[in-house]
């Protein structure tokens, strides 16, 4: 699922592109529990990933609380990208979601995502536009670096 998010996000900017995955440990929990635990996790990724290529990748999701926002946690997807000396974030839609999903840390293809929006979002298509706006920054260097 990620690697066909990553693929569509980099052909959105990309004519040519080659994504091939590569596992490392993100160096967080598996189920990251705050904000910085999530960002964390996309930076250990994208930086471990590093190794003969234009850019690198890391994704991580997770849930966290905001108690000054919502009794609900929110969950959210970043992704981090990397060129071997600059990085840039970005996210997916960051959206409340029930305690009864958090408990049962939902792991299929389609993610709480999907059980929440009904279908009309999946967990793919949020990975996507997290890798997408990482992106961003890349492709318009002058105004970002």
């Amino acid at each position: 699922m990620k690697l066909r998010a990553a693929r569509k996000a980099f052909a959105a900017y990309f004519r040519k592109t080659r994504v091939v995955g590569v596992a490392v440990p993100s160096g967080v929990s598996p189920q990251p529990g705050s904000l910085g635990e999530i960002v964390r996790g996309a930076r250990g990724r994208a930086r471990r990933a590093y190794a003969d290529c234009d850019y690198s990748v890391g994704i991580e999701a997770g849930v966290f609380r905001l108690a000054a926002l919502s009794p609900r946690p929110f969950q959210i997807t970043i992704a981090c990208v990397f060129d071997g000396e600059r990085e840039a974030l970005g996210s997916g839609p960051f959206f409340e979601i029930p305690d009864a999903l958090v408990r049962r840390v939902v792991r299929s293809d389609q993610g709480s995502v999907a059980l929440v929006t009904k279908g009309k979002r999946t967990r793919e298509a949020v990975t996507a536009e997290a890798v997408l706006m990482a992106l961003a920054p890349f492709v318009s260097a002058n105004r970002y670096f």
